[in-house]
Order: structure tokens, then sequence, then C-alpha cells
């Protein structure tokens, strides 16, 4: 028997692990994900008097996965919606870190502009602009590009 789990996160981060971990994912301690989600699962007898309330008006999408009622019951299976939040923020950061690595190597390997890469890394994603403004990721990438060069051997 298993137990289901509900994540809210963005179009964005759910099509981003959707592909990335498949559409029925089973948490295991074992990938960077359940390595994530193992860290901050609770039982439901914990007590969370000093939630901030947490903006969710974004996080239109479901991402679903399950685990086996026998770990639930050792570890727990209630995310609090602050957790709820540093999960989406973890995938968030992962998810543009491998957009902007991607676009940096392509420019520095193959000569392939930025701007196409970081295009065809949303569509092999099929995210489209309402899930995550196009404008906005690649401000934030000319930002963090001397950085992130910096970092890699190059």
């Amino acid at each position: 028997m298993d137990v289901s789990i509900n994540l809210p996160v963005t179009p964005a981060i759910k099509k981003f692990l959707t592909i990335k971990l498949g559409s029925e994912y089973r948490l295991t301690s074992m990938d960077w994900f359940g390595s994530i989600v193992f860290s901050m699962l609770e039982n439901k007898t914990k007590k969370h008097n000093c939630i901030k309330d947490v903006n969710i008006s974004c996080k239109t999408a479901i991402f679903q996965f399950t685990m086996s009622y026998d770990l639930s019951t050792k570890i727990g299976f209630i995310l609090s919606p602050k957790h709820e939040t540093m999960i989406h923020n973890i995938v968030d950061r992962i998810f543009r870190d491998e957009i902007y690595y991607t676009a940096i190597r392509n420019k520095e390997f193959y000569d392939i502009e930025y701007q196409t890469s970081i295009n065809d890394i949303l569509d092999s994603y099929d995210i489209i602009d309402e899930d995550i403004t196009w404008d906005a990721l690649y401000k934030e990438f000319t930002r963090k590009k001397k950085n992130i060069k910096s970092r890699l051997y190059l």
C-alpha cells in the first residue's frame, strides 16, 4: 500500500519534475528529490506554531508522488506549508541553475547563443511563457552569468 503526497508547485516546476522524475514518481532516498523531501517529512503529531503565511497564489499545479505506507509510518508523511515552499524553492533553484549552466556551456563549446539555448531548454520541458516569463529568466541569467562562468573550468 502506498501513501500519496501532493506538492503544490508552479506549472514550470511541475513540468520540470515530471520530465526529471516521471509522472508516477515513488519517493526514494537514492535521488536528489527524495533526499530533499525525506529531510522535511514529519509525523502529523508535530505542532507548527510559528509557520508564517506562505504565498501559494503562483503554485497552481500539483506534483503528486507516492511512498510506501511502511516508510510513511516510520518517518512521517506530512509536509508543512513552510516545507512545501522550501522544497519548491530548492527545485526552482536547481531548475534555473540547470538552464543557466547549460546555456553557458553551449555558448563556450558550440557557439550557440544564450537565448537559443534557453529557449531550446524551455521547449524541451514544454514550458511556455505563461509557466515562467522568458524575460525574467533571461534578466536573472544575465545578472548571474559572470559568477557562473567564474566557477566553471572553461
